[in-house]
């Protein structure tokens, strides 16, 4: 991937319209190389977004904030390398804090954690 335009996306995950950040994550999700250690902090970053809950003075998040969550979370499954540490650590964090979430959120820590497995033949 464009390291450049990564970092032109990554800069513009702290934008205040929600779609944006989504746009952003979803791109950086397609482009940034796998094991991307900026990548990987900038999608983390997202995992408590509460960007727009915050500047409405909101305590809970929106469903737009979930909607960041959840693209965050897939982008991870891309971009993370299995046994990324850092990544399984941000992901089971949001885990124990969001029961709503766990479904998502075993299914990326299953794609990062899992022993790889030969396939018999």
């Amino acid at each position: 991937g464009d390291m450049s335009v990564v970092e032109t996306l990554l800069n513009l995950l702290q934008d205040a319209d929600w779609r944006v950040r989504k746009a952003c994550i979803e791109a950086i999700s397609e482009l940034a190389e796998p094991g991307c250690e900026a990548a990987i902090r900038g999608l983390i970053s997202r995992l408590e977004d509460k960007v727009i809950g915050a500047r409405h003075g909101l305590d809970t998040p929106s469903l737009q904030d979930t909607d960041v969550k959840r693209a965050a979370v897939l982008a991870l499954q891309r971009v993370a390398r299995h046994g990324d540490t850092t990544a399984i650590s941000a992901l089971r964090d949001c885990y124990r804090r969001e029961p709503d979430s766990r479904p998502l959120l075993r299914k990326a820590l299953l794609v990062l954690c899992a022993e790889p497995f030969e396939s018999v033949t």
